[in-house]
């Protein structure tokens, strides 16, 4: 078995580096250097000289991908080999500097076993499970492996592997010793809302999206959690995720408004294809100010399943369609039902 030891290394896991984009030649070879170093699993503490000199904040140093990631690593090594800082906080400081929620769950999983274990700062789990859990709505349906090389990383900053050999420490690794119960009550509770009523999860996803009600404030984070269920199907987190790319609180990875705007009404079609009303009732109208007879058709079809669920006002709506557009071809409505009930967008929602 590989030592335990050996793979407490920060670069193995976390973070990627993407080399050469936008900088110049010079930068080049800084990056490549601080690289070289910092991803190493052999660093001693005699190394520590040159690991400072990558401690840096957005303040003095470039602020960039590849930065982030040379600064964060520093400071790991810097609080793994207890390496002499400018002042003692030093490299629990470049970790908040740093820290992004577009990529810093590693980061924040750092800063959770700092507060936890009161490496440089004073001992705080409330502050140690704001962190944790800041990094767990980012990874928590990771693989298990992969959880556990995260595991493995608080492990490595726990003060009491300083005085154990290899063989002790994969002995107390095996047997659970090396576990943080701050991380694993935040990886439970996430996992628990997860599994939960998705009333509780699009709250959750508020929460984050606005830092109320006890929660961190990851806009990241609030949008990945209501993505993971809506890919499951569930209606009231496809409707709203499709208002959250509308509003535009959320983004896509994909660029383009009228791209984000497909996105979200694929989402909004899906849900209504449930027969979720909200979803319904808001594609309905969508159709219904298109003006067309091919749009009427799908506003009918819309209104037709909000009236079957007893939606107050679809009747009306339907009445005063069928009264505008008469004479109505039934077939075509019946066409409309049933490609919303299987998911197809229609031209009148979906290019707007």
């Amino acid at each position: 078995m590989i030592s335990t030891k050996r793979q407490f290394s920060f670069a193995a896991v976390f973070l990627c580096v993407c080399l050469g984009i936008g900088t110049q030649a010079d930068a080049h070879d800084q990056i490549d250097d601080a690289n070289f170093l910092l991803e190493s699993n052999e660093l001693t503490k005699e190394q520590c000289p040159q690991i400072l000199t990558f401690l840096k904040t957005p303040e003095t140093g470039r602020q960039g991908f590849e930065e982030t990631i040379i600064a964060t690593r520093a400071a790991y090594w810097a609080l793994y080999m207890d390496c002499q800082a400018d002042y003692p906080s030093q490299p629990v400081d470049v970790l908040h500097a740093w820290w992004s929620p577009d990529f810093g769950s590693g980061v924040a999983l750092l800063l959770g076993s700092v507060y936890e274990y009161g490496i440089r700062v004073d001992l705080d789990l409330d502050e140690a499970r704001y962190w944790y859990r800041q990094a767990v709505f980012m990874f928590f349906d990771l693989p298990e492996e992969q959880q556990d090389n995260l595991r493995l990383k608080i492990a490595g900053l726990n003060p009491i592997i300083k005085h154990k050999t290899d063989a002790e420490i994969e002995l107390a690794w095996e047997a659970g010793e090396l576990k943080s119960p701050v991380f694993e009550e935040e990886m439970a509770a996430v996992r628990s809302l997860m599994d939960g009523p998705a009333v509780e999860i699009i709250a959750a996803s508020t929460h984050l999206y606005r830092g109320t009600n006890g929660y961190p404030r990851n806009k990241k984070a609030a949008q990945r959690i209501l993505e993971t269920v809506s890919r499951k199907g569930v209606p009231e987190a496809q409707y709203a995720f499709a208002m959250g790319m509308i509003e535009r609180r959320f983004q896509t990875l994909k660029m383009g408004r009228s791209i984000q705007w497909e996105e979200a009404m694929r989402y909004m079609t899906r849900a209504a294809g449930q027969h979720y009303l909200p979803a319904v009732l808001k594609l309905a109208k969508f159709c219904e100010n298109d003006d067309s007879i091919t749009s009427a058709h799908s506003a009918m079809a819309l209104y037709q399943i909000a009236a079957n669920k007893g939606a107050q006002g679809a009747e009306a709506s339907l009445r005063q369609l069928r009264s505008k557009w008469a004479p109505i071809q039934e077939k075509w409505i019946d066409e409309e039902i049933q490609y919303i009930e299987a998911g197809i967008t229609r031209p009148c929602y979906l290019y707007r």
